[in-house]
């Protein structure tokens, strides 16, 4: 949902749903009242430099996405049971399966709102929120 303040059942959180460790091992403060992954700015250049870091490894972009969601392990192992390295083919996690494709459609809308206007139901306007924040809601 876009939301700044998500934290999922598994423990990532933030706009980029880092897990406590991933976030660590890019540099950001976790735990107590400082946890730097609700800080859209450091989120972000630590997100970044971690699918940097990934397409580095994988050499592919949907590889890199369903290392993001399931983690670069899973995704190695992998690929070392497998004899190809098509996304496509392999036997992945429902959840991770269907990643890609939900970050291939947030792309799509955001890119290009007014095309899916029709689709989309209109976001309740608030006034204290900057208007790319509404604009993400709307996506939503």
């Amino acid at each position: 949902g876009l939301r700044a303040k998500a934290v999922s059942r598994a423990g990532a959180a933030g706009y980029w749903q880092l897990m406590p460790g991933t976030a660590r091992a890019l540099g950001l403060r976790v735990g107590g009242r400082n946890d730097e992954r609700f800080n859209v700015h450091k989120a972000t250049d630590a997100a970044c430099r971690y699918l940097r870091k990934l397409y580095d490894q994988l050499g592919s972009w949907s590889l890199v996405a369903a290392a993001y969601n399931a983690g670069p392990g899973l995704m190695k192992n992998q690929l070392k049971r497998s004899a190809h390295r098509d996304y496509y083919r392999m036997q992945l996690p429902r959840e991770t399966r269907y990643y890609l494709y939900r970050v291939l459609l947030y792309k799509e809308v955001m890119s290009r709102p007014d095309d899916y206007s029709s689709f989309l139901s209109p976001a309740p306007q608030t006034a204290y929120l900057p208007l790319w924040q509404t604009q993400l809601r709307q996506a939503a």
